[in-house]
């Protein structure tokens, strides 16, 4: 019998995994805090957000590099973000590419979306089409495919995100990459979001 509050640590054959602790940082006010709050319910590790309206690029770094060092033990601090228009002019690709490279400096991995999350949403319940890579498109196709709901369409609807559907979405983003390639400031539609996914270990 299991010992533990139910997705805070797991007794099997005598061994416990004590759960691990991801912090994840990121500019989706709505959308990409809801998934994770929901992926949260859904984890036996432990799955916490930190978001705020108008986050910058240089804020969200200095955000995690300070959990890093005076926060609680986090076994991954990270960073979820969307390409949008942030590839759209040469001073704004040049600002993206210089944040990457400062933040694997600092040791806080960043997971982009190309061009927004609700690729990774997709990607739960569909093959996604290549016009997903346009926002206004995937968006779209999330809001008709029961998605997203809420005002502006930017809830996650948690029904629809459970334990077979985020192994869906690996599968679907595995395709994703062989079709598209790994390189997600010219890959689209395309997202990173799996590879953070791929850490947490899912109830069931």
């Amino acid at each position: 019998m299991n010992d533990l509050p139910i997705g805070r640590g797991r007794m099997s054959e005598g061994y416990r995994r004590e759960a691990k602790r991801f912090k994840i940082i990121t500019d989706g006010l709505k959308t990409e805090e809801g998934y994770f709050v929901r992926l949260n319910e859904l984890s036996f590790d432990t799955v916490e957000t930190v978001t705020k309206k108008g986050f910058s690029l240089d804020e969200m770094l200095e955000e995690a590099k300070k959990i890093k060092v005076f926060g609680a033990d986090y076994d991954e601090v990270c960073i979820v973000l969307d390409i949008d228009d942030r590839l759209k002019g040469k001073r704004s690709k040049r600002n993206l590419v210089s944040f990457l490279g400062d933040a694997e400096n600092a040791g806080v991995p960043v997971y982009l979306s190309n061009e927004s999350f609700e690729v990774w949403l997709l990607a739960h319940k569909m093959i996604v089409p290549k016009r997903a890579w346009k926002r206004e498109e995937a968006m779209k196709l999330a809001i008709s495919s029961g998605l997203l709901d809420g005002e502006r369409h930017k809830n996650v609807v948690f029904e629809e995100i459970n334990s077979n559907s985020v192994r869906r979405a690996l599968i679907e983003n595995d395709r994703l990459r062989k079709v598209y390639g790994n390189n997600l400031l010219k890959s689209k539609p395309m997202t990173d979001v799996d590879k953070i996914v791929r850490k947490i270990e899912l109830l069931d």
